[in-house]
């Protein structure tokens, strides 16, 4: 009966993502507010629960990235999207959108490592993998190809969806709605159901609190211009207290820190910069909101103090090294066992038994603390957290370079369009974006958040802002103006 129902999900994929994808596409083309409907969706729906967003074919219980072959609605509304433009007849958008490149090389750098599965006697100086590394599942390497190639899609999707200043205002409104439904889950979490780390629709809090940090930060910017309508504005700074609240709920310092300094500079920039009654208006709100959330939260604060506190005080006899450093230790040696890595979405087979390679170095490490495991523990052991050791470890130096060069070129693009619609709230959106990439970036070398899928869906969307505007530059260089540019236009700065 289970196979059953798997190819059931299957069938549901298919149809869905082939039949009627293309078919509302085509019937949308022509129908703007259907496409942002479909666009409002596919952000928005990162505020719901997994399961109820996701079907998950063939799921398998390891903590890998991917945990069988995924079809979702954020997937779905993007083919929608793509399709409703392919329909539409549109001749403007490029085949390779500005830093795309280097994500689909990422892509192909991860499906390479299906090599390593391949029965070829590699040289030692590549590969010296325990047991020629027959353990390595190229089921697994599949489910990560399909899942970051169709993610993909959301890239695509948002570059081809914005075409003036408008779509972006509507990105900015799905923002907050989605940190308004998952605020509300975490506030029923905690104070309803008693949790003391909510993480509401999220596999873990700390998943939940970047996201709410990735959101916020954005809303609370335009929610400070002049230029934006006051209902929107009001959406907006809404949106951002429910995300604030969030990332105080997750009890993750890490998100904590973050929400609270960008909010506190952001606030600050803006009322310095722009003092108009606007500015102060929404500057009064952010005070009275920051002084409520933080006596609302107070109790889960000083839980949490509470709690590193009785951490600090246990006294251990052997100095031990963080976890942190030993898994990333772990991860070096796979790296240096074999420049291709372990395999895409291998991590957890490669560090737990019967392969023992890797995992004796976290024995060791228990061992050397005093603490007596089961060996059970250790046939599912701990992955490294650092987003860049796990890539490096997964698909070697080739995927880790790809990826930085994507990050790279997309932080190159925001900043470029920060000055180049400066003193405009589309500019102060791009800065907004800019400094969450930025955290979002540090924070990774302790969180691997953007391997998960809710989290990575922001996080593309939100680079394919600053690829549209790079390939409207473009056009508009090539292309001969005539006539006076409409006002919600994006190829003059001086329209926004």
């Amino acid at each position: 009966m289970t196979d059953w129902l798997e190819y059931v999900k299957i069938a549901i994929g298919l149809v869905s993502y082939l039949m009627v994808a293309p078919v509302l596409g085509f019937l949308i083309k022509d129908f703007r507010p259907g496409q942002i409907a479909v666009f409002f969706a596919m952000i928005a729906g990162t505020a719901f629960h997994a399961d109820q967003i996701t079907l998950t074919v063939f799921s398998v219980n390891h903590t890998g990235h991917t945990r069988g072959f995924e079809i979702s609605l954020m997937v779905f509304a993007a083919i929608t999207l793509l399709a409703a433009t392919f329909f539409g007849r549109r001749r403007d958008l490029p085949l390779m959108p500005p830093g795309f490149f280097f994500y689909g090389a990422f892509c192909l750098a991860g499906a390479f490592t299906l090599v390593l599965t391949l029965p070829i006697p590699w040289p030692g100086a590549l590969v010296d993998l325990e047991g020629d590394g027959d353990w390595i599942s190229a089921r697994n390497i599949w489910e990560a190809i399909l899942k970051f190639s169709l993610l993909s899609l959301v890239y695509l999707a948002t570059h081809a969806f914005i075409r003036s200043k408008q779509d972006i205002l509507w990105f900015a409104r799905s923002l907050a709605v989605a940190l308004i439904i998952a605020g509300t889950y975490a506030l029923f979490d905690r104070y309803v159901a008693g949790a003391h780390r909510v993480r509401a629709t999220f596999d873990h809090s700390n998943a939940f609190g970047i996201w709410a940090y990735m959101g916020a930060i954005p809303c609370l910017v335009l929610s400070f211009h002049r230029k934006i309508p006051l209902l929107t504005a009001l959406l907006l700074f809404g949106g951002y207290c429910f995300g604030a609240v969030s990332a105080i709920l997750t009890v993750s310092r890490g998100s904590l820190m973050i929400v609270a300094v960008l909010s506190v500079v952001v606030a600050l920039l803006s009322i310095a910069r722009k003092r108009t009654r606007r500015s102060y208006f929404m500057g009064l709100l952010f005070l009275m909101a920051g002084g409520y959330g933080t006596y609302a939260s107070i109790d889960t604060i000083s839980e949490r103090v509470s709690v590193m506190q009785n951490a600090a005080s246990v006294d251990k006899e052997i100095d031990t090294e963080d976890l942190r450093v030993i898994l990333a230790r772990q991860a070096s040696f796979m790296l240096r066992d074999s420049v291709f890595g372990v395999g895409w979405n291998n991590y957890q087979i490669a560090c737990s038994l019967p392969v023992t390679r890797y995992v004796e170095v976290l024995i060791e490490h228990e061992a050397a603390d005093g603490d007596n495991h089961s060996e059970e523990i250790f046939y599912r052991a701990p992955v490294v957290e650092s987003l860049y050791w796990y890539l490096l470890a997964e698909t070697g130096y080739l995927g880790f370079a790809c990826f930085l060069f994507f990050i790279l070129t997309t932080l190159w693009l925001t900043l470029k369009h920060c000055y180049r619609y400066r003193n405009t709230w589309v500019g102060d959106f791009l800065v907004a974006i800019l400094l969450v990439l930025t955290a979002l970036y540090v924070h990774s070398f302790i969180e691997k958040v953007l391997l998960q899928t809710k989290n990575a869906v922001l996080w593309l969307a939100m680079l394919a802002v600053a690829s549209k505007l790079e390939t409207i530059r473009r056009q508009k260089r090539r292309e001969p103006i005539h006539g006076r540019e409409t006002s919600g236009t994006l190829a003059s700065p001086e329209s926004s």
